[in-house]
């Protein structure tokens, strides 16, 4: 699907428009000095020096009600762009940079569809968090944004993938085993607030509400059930030709080859980042655990088996029949067995899970875990490119 094809579907700003949200972190619920802290170790991960961006030209894309531009901001830039096409989020974030950089003239909030903004210069960095995976063609967007990026310049993205997204995948079944459908929306956000809120303060570091995880997360099925996802090896694949792989969060990717002894006829950087991924995914699942490498056969299977009980649950959310929840539950039984050779934390976890929704279906308004509560993924991986 070509990109001028997004407008048949354009991903979140639909859905936010629709129920006028901007669904991140309000500023007087955050810790600042913590969130800056926070900021800084993920762009040194992603191999920035932050000093390195005083007098630079950045660009973001889908900044949100700019939470985190602020401390991109503070990191003095020569000229910095925003676009979002979410008018909520556009007077959020102008009301947040005039209340925290009141005198500032280096910036600009530019209200377009990301896809329709004209690269008319190139930028030393581009970031855009949180909204290439989803689109109608993540692959081709990706590119699209990275055009942005002059030759020698970074690019920040984020990533998703089946196996990182699969306890909240479990999370959204439950929701459907448990929504009263008869609820208004906003009620339903409350009724699903409350179930998984123990759930999500297990999460010490979370700095969005509860109520917001419930509505970017939950409701908005186009994120979970309908669209692509855009793994990191998705990534490298389609940004290859053009980008050089440099850093990501989780650091999962390493190399003991010495610098000198460099292969001219690939990008090192690219094939090797590649296979650390295959061979790491499995330490997506949970972010309690961090397990030795596996075989890329091994982790294969376990992305195909994550893959299948992604479909199993799409298909149950459309059609809510008993042999629909029974395909559901064979197929999650059968991940059982897989986890349990690396990480009997996280199967200890898919036991309580299964425990509890053997038989509940069409009957359940009410699931109350123990140790699933706890289980969640490395869900959105940032990543770093070096434009070529």
């Amino acid at each position: 699907m070509s990109i001028q094809e997004q407008a048949i579907r354009r991903p979140y700003v639909d859905y936010y428009g629709k129920h006028d949200i901007s669904p991140f972190p309000d500023i007087v619920d955050i810790n600042m000095k913590r969130h800056f802290q926070q900021r800084e170790s993920l762009y040194r991960y992603l191999g920035i020096v932050p000093s390195f961006l005083e007098g630079k030209n950045i660009i973001e894309f889908g900044p949100g009600n700019g939470v985190n531009s602020l401390y991109t901001m503070s990191l003095k830039p020569a000229n910095y762009v925003l676009v979002d096409a979410n008018q909520k989020g556009v007077d959020n974030c102008n009301a947040n940079f005039e209340k925290f950089y009141p005198l500032a003239n280096n910036y600009e909030v530019i209200n377009s569809l990301v896809e329709e903004l004209k690269a008319e210069k190139l930028y030393d960095l581009a970031i855009c968090e949180a909204i290439i995976p989803d689109q109608v063609n993540p692959s081709a967007f990706s590119r699209l944004l990275g055009n942005h990026v002059k030759p020698g310049g970074l690019y920040i993205i984020t990533c998703n993938d089946v196996v990182s997204g699969i306890s909240e995948l479990l999370r959204c079944l439950v929701s459907i085993l448990i929504v009263d459908e008869g609820m208004t929306f906003s009620e339903q956000v409350d009724s699903l607030t409350s179930v998984f809120g123990s759930h999500l303060s297990t999460l010490k570091a979370m700095t969005r509400s509860h109520k917001d995880w419930v509505i970017d997360n939950i409701f908005n099925v186009e994120h979970w059930r309908d669209s692509l996802l855009f793994s990191i090896a998705e990534a490298i694949e389609a940004l290859g030709d053009q980008f050089s792989f440099h850093g990501a969060s989780p650091c999962f990717s390493s190399s003991w080859r010495w610098y000198k002894d460099i292969d001219t006829t690939e990008d090192q950087f690219n094939s090797q980042a590649h296979l650390n991924y295959l061979r790491n995914v499995h330490n997506f699942i949970d972010y309690r655990t961090t397990c030795p490498e596996r075989s890329v056969l091994e982790n294969k299977l376990l992305m195909e088996k994550c893959e299948n009980i992604k479909q199993a649950i799409a298909g149950f959310s459309r059609i809510r029949s008993s042999e629909n929840f029974s395909t559901v539950q064979m197929e999650i039984e059968s991940l059982l067995p897989m986890i349990k050779d690396f990480s009997p934390l996280t199967a200890n976890s898919l036991e309580d899970f299964l425990d509890k929704i053997t038989g509940n279906f069409p009957a359940s308004k009410t699931l109350k875990f123990n140790a699933f509560e706890g289980w969640w993924g490395r869900g959105m991986q940032y990543a770093s490119f070096i434009r070529k």
